[in-house]
Order: C-alpha cells, then structure tokens, then sequence
C-alpha cells in the first residue's frame, strides 16, 4: 500500500501548510470562524451625489472597520454634495499647486461646501498641503491631504493602496449638523487580490461563514439571557419557567433581552416583577412558586 494512503493525517497536514504559504488559506474552522463577509459590491467609478449647501466644514476623522477604511467629513449645519473619483494627481484649486499624496491610487474628494459659515467664520483651520489625519497602521488608507477651499468647494486628496472599490454617503447629524462618509474597500491580498476565481470562492465562503455564524450567535446570546434570568429569578425563590409562566398570565410582555438586563443592571424592577409573577400564579390557582 502506498504510504500516502496509510497516513492520510500527514497528507492532510501537508496541503494546509502549503494551502497556507501561497496565501489561499485553509478552510478550517478557525479560518471560518474569524472571516469576516466582505462581499463588497461598490465598484470603483467616479460618485456624485448631493448639491451645494451652506454647510460649514468642521473636522475631518478616520476609522478602521473589518471590510473597509473610513473617512469622515464633518460639518456644521446641513451638507451633503459630493464629488469623488480616481485621478493621478491632485493640485490645490484655483492656484493649481501639486500636492504629493502617498499610495499605488489617489482619489480626489470634492466637498460642495465651505470652510466658512454664512457670517464668515472660519470652522477649518487648515492649509492646503496638510496631511490632516494620522493613517499609520490602516490596511487600505495612506494618506489624507487638505487642498484647499475655492468657491464654495472643498478639496482633498485621499491615498489609498490601490484602485479598490469605494463609496460615499451623506447622513444627517448629530443634531443640526451632517456628515458625508467615504468608505475605502480593503480587499484581498496574495493571490485573491489577482485571480477572480480566488476571490469569489473567498466572497463565497465568508458569506457562508457569516450566515453560519449570525444565527449561532443568536443561540449564544438566548442562552446567556435565560442563564441571567433564571439567576436572578432564584434570589426571589422562583424557577425560570415558573417566573416567565408567571408574567405570561399576568400579561406582561417584555422579552428576554429586557429581563436579562434588567436582572443584572436593575434587581429592584426585576424583583417587581418577579412578584408581580408570583401573584399572578397564586391568583390562577397555582400553588406557590418555589
């Protein structure tokens, strides 16, 4: 017999090693379980969206997601007109300096707002060429450069990896003020960022993964409330089914996650009901709860 087929185990071992190296990955279930979906289907055309406003821009802010990189533009009052598109070069607007702004790819942000507001109050502080966020660290995004305000436009320059996929949305608030939001793709590295089928079979196995994973983490956190319920139904002499029984024929709806944070962060209202629970059973016939 060949001594491939006597040891099977070794085979196996083997293959995830050099799966591994040439950077497919195993499709284990520690791989599985810490894959995020990331079925991303922005594309990498230019986006346009919104119209000018009186909106005043106030600060600029970066964050780090699992699936993409984020920028966020700030502004006092409402805004939500946007311009943004790959181009291999930025220049600051009106005087038509070239600004450098690190990364393999360059998108250019073009805010229909202002710095000033409406008195003529500076709200960004800036000069054109600043590099306006720290990105040390950031999977996709390089760099973030000022180019400067021109008739009623904002300009900045974003470095990114590579030419990857990325949108761009306006939300309202906090309050009165707004943002509009660019998310940056991050995409794949190694040969699932060069080969469609790579990358597909990834996309699909993460989706997957994720469906998998949702409805487990449902189970999960069912079980936790009914441990915290039962918990805190048992310093009052009461069991678990007897105390949901209990608020059942009283007519109290309040689910699970309630009682549960209840039982842990407010034992007074949770010991309310457990009574209202006990005289519920004792008014049905039941004899008293345990």
């Amino acid at each position: 017999m060949s001594p491939i087929l006597r040891r099977p185990a070794t085979v196996i071992v083997w293959l995830s090693v050099v799966l591994v190296a040439v950077g497919i990955g195993s499709v284990g279930t520690a791989g599985a379980s810490g894959a995020p979906y990331c079925g991303i289907t922005w594309g990498s055309l230019a986006k346009a969206g919104g119209t000018a406003s009186d909106g005043a821009l106030n600060a600029v802010r970066t964050g780090r997601h699992e699936c993409f990189d984020r920028v966020v533009f700030d502004f006092a009052g409402p805004a939500d007109g946007y311009q943004v598109e790959y181009v291999p070069e930025v220049r600051t607007d009106g005087e038509g300096r070239l600004l450098a702004v690190s990364g393999g790819a360059i998108l250019r942000v073009r805010l229909l707002a202002n710095v000033f507001d409406q008195l003529g109050h500076l709200h960004y502080d800036r000069v054109a060429g600043d590099h306006v966020a720290d990105v040390r660290g950031y999977q996709t995004l390089r760099d973030v450069v000022y180019a400067g305000c021109f008739e009623g436009q904002t300009t900045f320059g974003v470095g990114v990896r590579a030419r990857l996929p990325f949108r761009v949305f306006s939300l309202a608030g906090p309050g009165a003020n707004s943002r509009i939001v660019l998310e940056q793709a991050k995409g794949y590295y190694g040969n699932k960022s060069r080969s469609f089928k790579s990358a597909n079979e990834q996309v699909m196995h993460s989706g997957r993964y994720a469906f998998r994973d949702r409805r487990a983490r449902k189970g999960d956190f069912r079980q936790l409330w009914i441990q915290r319920i039962n918990a805190g139904a048992r310093q009052h002499g009461m069991s678990y089914s007897r105390f949901v029984n209990g608020l059942r024929l009283a007519g109290v709806e309040v689910d699970r996650k309630v009682l549960a944070d209840l039982a842990v962060t407010d034992p007074a209202v949770f010991g309310s009901l457990v009574k209202i629970a006990e005289q519920a059973r004792d008014t049905a016939g039941d004899s008293p709860a345990a």
